[in-house]
């Protein structure tokens, strides 16, 4: 049987299992995504339960060689700060792109890491989407769809003074002037640069970062419309 022990994760999702358990999904370093039946975590005395919290930093062990796992252990890695508001909707919407995108047991330890780091970053700034904007492009990288910010589809360097358009198989594309009906797939090169820099300090650029983010994730996501997206008002 298989056994992991105090393995780093934080939970994604949870839901009702029988009288007293629950079915857990949790994301890990080294395993990628993984589903938990958490036996007895439910009731007043089940203390383990309160800890299967989500955005919460665990160290969980588990064992079994079925897709659903038996969790056998389970404590705080440390209590960093709550989430709320908008920075909790936040938190949501990065769980919702992990369930809907990624296999289970595939690992991603590169993009574990991003969603550490913006869990922390929505913790400590009121300027919540260059958080968003960074792990999704993490997360495109991870599923082998990364962009090119320095040069176009034709291998030629960004220029800051030219429009381009964006196609999610081809990456940026020169054009002369973008009409109206392109406008919403096009976008300067000197804001590009800037989102390849990360910097966001300019409105302009998160607007561009978010507008760009929703084209390149949308063929991968389908026509199921994420339910956390509607919550959030941040760019």
């Amino acid at each position: 049987m298989n056994k992991i022990s105090l393995s780093p994760a934080y939970v994604l999702h949870s839901r009702l299992f029988r009288e007293t358990s629950l079915l857990v999904e949790i994301f890990t370093a080294e395993q990628g995504r993984i589903s938990l039946i958490a036996k007895g975590v439910r009731g007043r005395n089940a203390e383990r339960g309160r800890l299967l919290q989500p955005f919460l930093p665990l160290l969980l062990s588990w064992q079994g060689k079925s897709q659903q796992k038996l969790l056998t252990h389970v404590e705080a890695a440390y209590i960093p700060p709550f989430l709320s508001g908008q920075a909790l909707a936040c938190g949501f919407y990065l769980n919702e792109l992990i369930m809907r995108l990624l296999l289970h047991q595939d690992s991603h330890a590169g993009l574990y890491e991003a969603y550490h780091t913006a869990l922390c970053e929505l913790r400590q700034t009121q300027l919540l989407g260059p958080a968003l904007r960074k792990f999704e492009f993490s997360l495109l990288k991870e599923l082998g769809y990364g962009l090119c910010f320095d040069q176009d589809e034709q291998q030629q360097a960004i220029d800051p003074n030219a429009w381009y358009s964006f196609d999610s198989q081809k990456g940026f594309s020169p054009i002369y002037q973008p009409t109206h009906t392109q406008l919403p797939f096009c976008f300067l090169g000197a804001l590009l640069q800037a989102i390849g820099q990360n910097d966001y300090a300019q409105a302009s650029v998160r607007a561009d970062a978010k507008r760009l983010t929703q084209l390149a994730l949308a063929p991968h996501l389908g026509s199921k419309p994420l339910a956390s997206r509607e919550l959030l008002v941040v760019n």
